[in-house]
């Protein structure tokens, strides 16, 4: 499962017929939900005005990145969690929060 897991990136490229469209269906759906987030985020004020595709793209990369750390059994979860966490707080709360 492991050596299957690291070569996924490489493995997407060459997908055909239904596997690489639900992965595409998947990755619409998290991206949708992640900007639809930041949106209602930054209209209640609870985020800062920022630029909601691109922060959603590095949104989805960093939870990406730790699925794959902890497929790879190389994170601790709390502290990568706690770490996630305070940097998304960190980047994303408005100054003076």
């Amino acid at each position: 499962m492991r050596s299957e897991a690291s070569l996924y990136p490489l493995m997407t490229r060459n997908l055909d017929g239904n596997c690489a469209k639900y992965l595409k269906q998947v990755r619409t759906r998290v991206s949708d939900f992640l900007s639809t987030s930041l949106e209602k985020g930054v209209a209640m004020g609870e985020f800062r005005d920022l630029d909601i595709q691109q922060t959603s793209n590095v949104l989805f990369a960093l939870v990406n990145g730790m699925l794959r750390q902890r497929t790879f059994g190389r994170a601790d979860d709390q502290g990568i969690r706690k770490a996630a966490v305070d940097f998304c707080r960190a980047c994303l709360t408005p100054k003076g929060n």
